[in-house]
């Protein structure tokens, strides 16, 4: 009967959440969580709350993000986290219950770190993890990151981040603006920012036709070609190359009586003085594209060139030695 009241009871802690995957006991001397406290699962036992864990890849170490009770017998919300964890994985231990988790250690805590107060129900907690999200790294190092959970698929803010030291068994926390995160969301988000460069990302006038084209600044030269319209060859429409210093422009016009329609079909820059559309401006990085864009959508295996787009119609940016943008080129289709 003792049996099977202190299963009841370990059940219990494990629908409200107090117990994490592995067997329930602890070993330590003082019942607070601290260096050298030696678990096996119970964190209720260290006055503590499991909220996730996740394992240093190809390490015998874990990392928890786990929430501090006011005391050992009282629960704190959920979505309240205080401390990280770093553990050693100890000797494998029988699981109280086999199908529930395969593995069970004891856990010796090697150090711990204060989580700044915030409240995970409007944070994204980003484990160290290849297989959960893309983590967030500094210098290629999976980091424990929160961020603010995207609003309108916008990319959320690092409001803190850890690194984790296993030679010397530490967590040091990370400069934010040296932290960089990617996520599924941030793919969505890249992606919109790219279709929106490809139709938005130069600012030229072409709202008042060839006049409009050639007010943009200074023409340094000017040519017209003439060709058969497609659907009625024996009509000529035009194409005009308008040169600028740094800018070249061609648009298709088609004459339909008195009336003109212009579709704009290449547009070539290759100096900053043309400034375009998130400062993806001549001479920028090519990770700063690769952050704002995402990275080469065409996959065409041409080392200094990335393109934006599908269909009829894409923006290619061409870099040289140094990874510096030379030229960007948006090309259209003629229908």
């Amino acid at each position: 009967m003792k049996r099977l009241i202190r299963i009841s009871t370990i059940a219990m802690l494990l629908i409200l959440g107090a117990c994490s995957e592995k067997v329930h006991t602890k070993e330590t001397s003082d019942g607070k969580p601290h260096k050298g406290s030696i678990f096996t699962g119970n964190y209720a036992n260290l006055g503590s709350q499991n909220l996730r864990d996740g394992e240093l890849k190809g390490t015998p170490y874990v990392v928890h993000l786990v929430g501090q009770f006011n005391t050992a017998s009282t629960r704190i919300p959920t979505d309240t986290a205080t401390m990280v964890w770093l553990t050693r994985k100890l000797e494998q231990i029988p699981c109280l219950y086999p199908d529930y988790q395969k593995d069970c250690h004891k856990e010796l805590i090697v150090d711990i770190a204060t989580v700044p107060p915030n409240k995970l129900m409007g944070t994204k907690i980003v484990m160290p993890e290849p297989l959960q999200d893309v983590p967030c790294v500094w210098n290629n190092s999976p980091l424990l990151a929160l961020r603010t959970k995207p609003i309108d698929k916008a990319t959320g803010a690092v409001i803190a981040a850890w690194r984790f030291d296993i030679s010397n068994e530490r967590i040091i926390p990370v400069q934010l603006n040296e932290v960089d995160c990617k996520s599924n969301d941030d793919e969505e988000v890249s992606k919109a920012r790219a279709y929106e460069f490809l139709n938005n990302g130069w600012f030229g006038d072409m709202n008042h036709g060839i006049t409009g084209l050639r007010q943009i600044g200074k023409v340094i030269n000017e040519s017209v070609r003439q060709i058969p319209r497609k659907d009625d060859p024996s009509m000529k429409d035009e194409i005009h190359d308008i040169q600028f210093d740094g800018l070249t422009i061609s648009a298709y016009l088609a004459h339909f009586g008195d009336v003109e329609k212009m579709m704009v079909t290449d547009v070539v820059i290759t100096s900053p003085k043309w400034p375009v559309k998130y400062n993806l401006n001549i001479g920028s990085s090519r990770k700063l594209v690769e952050q704002t864009l995402g990275t080469d959508m065409k996959l065409h295996n041409i080392i200094g060139e990335w393109s934006y787009g599908d269909g009829p119609e894409d923006v290619s940016f061409i870099f040289d030695k140094e990874d510096k943008v030379t030229t960007i080129k948006w090309h259209s289709d003629l229908d």
